[in-house]
């Protein structure tokens, strides 16, 4: 029924909804970006690429308050890795280059609004790992 209500609709209501599917129940679509200069509507490309195996990803505290902790192990040489935290529209809240195969990272979220963030760690182009956070002020 919420599938429904969403529809093809972008306005708050249905963006809401997107989110519950999304973080819920892992039914996601790409969020509206904005458009081109020809006017036509872009979408953000969602990939739903399978975890690399063997790859971990980490989180403590999960739900963090003031702090958080990333742990990652890639199991290979690190080519152009890094780590990304996204909020529920996309937009790339903080982003860090890692140098080593298995590191800790920690992360200071009284930077950022109470909400739920989507925690990615890349390889040489390619999602290993996609780990959910929850901020809370």
């Amino acid at each position: 029924m919420m599938q429904q209500l969403r529809s093809d609709a972008y306005d708050r209501p249905a963006n809401w909804i997107s989110t519950l599917l999304c973080f819920g129940y892992d039914i996601c679509r790409a969020p509206l970006t904005g458009g081109d200069d020809r006017g036509q509507t872009k979408l953000l490309q969602v990939s739903s690429a399978q975890p690399a195996p063997g790859a971990e990803l980490e989180i403590y505290p999960n739900p963090a308050t003031s702090w958080t902790t990333f742990h990652y192990d890639l199991q290979s040489v690190p080519e152009q890795a890094e780590l990304v935290v996204r909020d529920a529209t996309g937009r790339t809240v903080y982003h860090v280059a890692l140098q080593a195969s298995e590191q800790q990272q920690l992360w200071d979220t009284r930077e950022v609004a109470s909400g739920t963030y989507s925690v990615v760690l890349m390889n040489a182009g390619r999602e290993l790992r996609t780990v959910k956070l929850i901020v809370k002020q």
